[in-house]
Order: structure tokens, then C-alpha cells, then sequence
């Protein structure tokens, strides 16, 4: 009788959940205040729908909630146009459990364009965020910035003209970023201190560096690690460097496909990497970004990034002292990759990495706010 009860009541409370949950259908006319004032608001469960149309919005938003989704009518159809901006470091800051951001375009972002901060299950997809402003020298730094997060799904985006990462990821867990087109920007997918990371089926092109994976030191997690690239294409990333002077990513050199610094296991496989004026493929340890000081607790070197049935016209190259840092399963687009190295050139050498993705529990969102 009592598990009766205690059934009856969790059956209760979902559907009662269920019930005040609410969709917001946002009024062409006052789209930018009821946006942001129902942001601030929302309620778990609840639905933002923004309409077809073109928006001018000069306040951030900010959406802090668990279980709810905010859709436009779709990339070209909705667009916020952040261009008079007048307040924020982001167009849109996320921090929550179970969100979807889905369905329109920002323009002209004056700081980040989504940043998703401490987070956990959040989907972002059928996004175009395009960084350029012609009232402004240097456009912001990421167009999508998901950092101390986990489980993140960023999939159907287009990002062009920022100045750091067209798509970044930072000391975050198990994320998938899947069939994003990034052009024009300083690297189109920069990761940086990352585990169990999925890249799948992007085209990244006339970037300055197409993919950039790095491990820092003193980070959350110590390593960029367990990350696999497959499948993607990578072409004509020559693009100037047009990022602030004196940050990482301003160090960049044009014409890198891919660019690992101080990473380990990480998986390239069926990538088609071509017309890169410096190398296809560029695998260093952490000096070579001439940072010191060099944390006694940091390993500077690569280890274990496997190439596997790639296909490239171009060069692999690594400062390391010996090859050991880069293995080979399948032929790729030569039956060897010839390493080129300061002073030789070596094969590739056959070995095999352990990719799996670790297997853990979903965070549990934190209580409701409201």
C-alpha cells in the first residue's frame, strides 16, 4: 500500500510538471525585451519560440534553467543581429541542465557569440553565427564557447570570422561536434584540455589552422585526451592570422590542416586533408609554443595520435625528437606517411590506441531556482 502511494505520488508531480510547463511564442514586435525578460524567467520544461524575422538586440541573454529549449524558425529565417550590442562580455550565455538552442543566426556579436559555461547536457544545433562587423577592427574571439561542461552536442552549425575559434571547447567532457561548416576564421574547431571528444563530418576551410587540439597546463583536466576526427575535410586553411596580438592563438603560423600540441590518444581516421601551404598534419609538443615556464607536473610531449586511412597531399610534421608521439594502422593516402622532422625523415610506425569512451553517469542537474 505504500509503494502504492509513492507511486501514485511521483506519477503525480511529473505530470503535474508537465502540465505547468509553458511555450512562449515571443511578439515580432517586442521580440528583444520579452526575450530577455523570459530568459531570466523561464521555468524547467518551458519553450521560447522566436519568429521568422530580422531583430536588433542591444542586451545580452542570459538563460540559467534546466530543462527547457529556446528555437528560431531556422538559421536564415531568425536573426538576432547583435551589431549595437551595448553590454556583455557574450550575445548569449548559458548555464543549466537539459537545454536546446536551436533554429536562428547571430550577427555581429561585440564579445563571444553562445558561451555555455558549467553546464551538462546541452544541444546546440541549426545555428549560423557569422563574428564579422564592419563598425569593428577585430571581430570577437568565438563564435561557440563551450568551457567546464559535459555531454555537449554541437551539431548543424555554421560559424565564420572570429578571431580565436569558429567552434572552441574547453576543459569539458564527452562532447560530440558534428557536421559544422567553419571558414574564415583564426581555427575553425580549437580544443583545448578536453576528454572523450567526438569530431564528425565538418568542413572547415580558409581558416588559418582547421583544427587546433592542445593541452595548457594548470588546467581542470591535464591533457586534451581520448579524441577522435573522423571523417572530416579540411582545405585551404591559409587564412591570415587576424587574432589579438599576444594571445595563444596569435602564435598560429597559416596553413596547418590539423595542429596537435602536447596531446594524447587521439584518433584521426578517413579524414580528406588537402591544399595546406605549411603541412596537412602538424604534431608538436608544448614547446613549440614557446610559453614558458614549463610546470614540472606537465608532460610537454605528444604520445599515441594514431592516423588511420586518411588521405592527404601534403606533409605530417613534428618537432619531437623521434617519431614514437605518431602510430599508423591502415595506409593512409601514400601506403607510408613519411614524418618530416628537423633533422630526418621517418615512417610512420604501426601501432593501435585505445579510444573507447569512458563510461560514466549523467550529472544530475542541480534543484530548480525558481
Amino acid at each position: 500500500m505504500a509503494i502504492d502511494k509513492l507511486l501514485i505520488l511521483v506519477v503525480f508531480t511529473f505530470f503535474s510538471s508537465l502540465s505547468s510547463a509553458k511555450t512562449h511564442i515571443l511578439k515580432k514586435e517586442n521580440v528583444e525585451e520579452e526575450l530577455v525578460s523570459i530568459a531570466a524567467t523561464v521555468e524547467s520544461g518551458d519553450e521560447i519560440l522566436i519568429p521568422e524575422g530580422e531583430y536588433e538586440l542591444v542586451k545580452p541573454i542570459a538563460l540559467a534553467s534546466t530543462n527547457i529549449s529556446i528555437k528560431g524558425a531556422g538559421p536564415k529565417k531568425t536573426i538576432l543581429d547583435f551589431t549595437k550590442q551595448k553590454s556583455g562580455a557574450q550575445s548569449i550565455l548559458i548555464r543549466g541542465w537539459d537545454i536546446d538552442v536551436s533554429g536562428f543566426g547571430i550577427r555581429g556579436p561585440q564579445g563571444d557569440g553562445i558561451v555555455i559555461r558549467n553546464s551538462a547536457r546541452v544541444r546546440v544545433s541549426d545555428i549560423t553565427v557569422a563574428m564579422k562587423d564592419k563598425n569593428r577592427k577585430t571581430p570577437g574571439a568565438y563564435g561557440i564557447y563551450p568551457v567546464n561542461s559535459q555531454h555537449i552536442t554541437m551539431r548543424n552549425i555554421e560559424v565564420s570570422g572570429a578571431s580565436d575559434a569558429g567552434i572552441y571547447l574547453g576543459q569539458s567532457k564527452h562532447a560530440i561536434i558534428e557536421k559544422t561548416y567553419t571558414y574564415e576564421n583564426v581555427t575553425g574547431i580549437n580544443i583545448e584540455n578536453s576528454w572523450h571528444v567526438n569530431v564528425v563530418n565538418n568542413n572547415l576551410t580558409n581558416n588559418t589552422n582547421g583544427i587546433f587540439i592542445v593541452s595548457l597546463p594548470d588546467m581542470l583536466y591535464s591533457h586534451s585526451e581520448f579524441i577522435t576526427l573522423d571523417s572530416n575535410t579540411l582545405d585551404n586553411n591559409n587564412h591570415k592570422n587576424f587574432a589579438n596580438e599576444g594571445t595563444l592563438i596569435s602564435k598560429l603560423l597559416p596553413g596547418i590542416g590539423v595542429k596537435l600540441v602536447a596531446t594524447k590518444n587521439i584518433l584521426l581516421k578517413n579524414n580528406t586533408i588537402s591544399g595546406h601551404n605549411l603541412h596537412d598534419i602538424e604534431i608538436s609538443t608544448y614547446l613549440a609554443l614557446d610559453m614558458p615556464p614549463y610546470p614540472g607536473t606537465f608532460s610537454i610531449d605528444v604520445d599515441r595520435n594514431l592516423l588511420d586511412s586518411n588521405a592527404f597531399d601534403g606533409t605530417v610534421h613534428t618537432d619531437a625528437s623521434d617519431a614514437s608521439g605518431i602510430l599508423c594502422s591502415k595506409p593512409q593516402h601514400m601506403h607510408a606517411v613519411m614524418i618530416q622532422m628537423p633533422q630526418k625523415k621517418e615512417t610512420c610506425k604501426p601501432g593501435t590506441i585505445d579510444i573507447s569512451t569512458e563510461k560514466v553517469d549523467l550529472p544530475k542537474p542541480p534543484a530548480s531556482s525558481h
